[in-house]
């Protein structure tokens, strides 16, 4: 059974999750909301021809803070994971130890069992994440393509 303690821990862990998921999503519309700007102003010009390739810029930039925060986001759940099971683990007094100093720790943890098998996933990693990846690559194709065709 849990404490008090441990069951804070557990909802602040899962508040942190939940922060860093909406983060994410946060990224994609800050991202999505960029672009639009940017072929808002590119039907305006008339002078600067590849002035849209310009949005290339920040695509590329919201698509590394996703693959950060989804990091972030695993490495807590790994935490929490990892906490969870110490706790049903725990019946020695070593074991009890190991709990009080995992007990408010919120240090990503980036190692279950995925992790240990295919190595560590950082951020450049996680950014071709199939959760990830398509969104970014299907609007940098659609600005390339709306750039040539403005440019025919």
């Amino acid at each position: 059974m849990y404490n008090e303690d441990e069951l804070l821990y557990l909802k602040m862990m899962q508040e942190n999750i939940n922060r860093m998921a909406t983060n994410s999503t946060k990224a994609k519309t800050w991202m999505i909301s960029t672009v639009s700007a940017f072929f808002a102003i590119q039907s305006c010009m008339v002078d600067f021809r590849f002035w849209l390739l310009f949005s290339l810029i920040p695509i590329f930039c919201f698509w590394y803070y996703d693959g950060y925060y989804l990091q972030i986001e695993r490495g807590l759940r790994n935490r929490e994971r990892y906490f969870v099971n110490l706790k049903n683990e725990t019946e020695t007094s070593r074991g009890i130890e190991k709990l009080k100093t995992a007990l408010f720790d919120f240090t990503p943890y980036p190692k279950d069992k995925d992790d240990l098998e295919n190595g560590y996933r950082e951020t450049k990693t996680l950014m071709f994440n199939k959760s990830v990846c398509p969104l970014y690559v299907l609007l940098m194709i659609a600005v390339l393509i709306v750039t040539i065709i403005a440019n025919l």
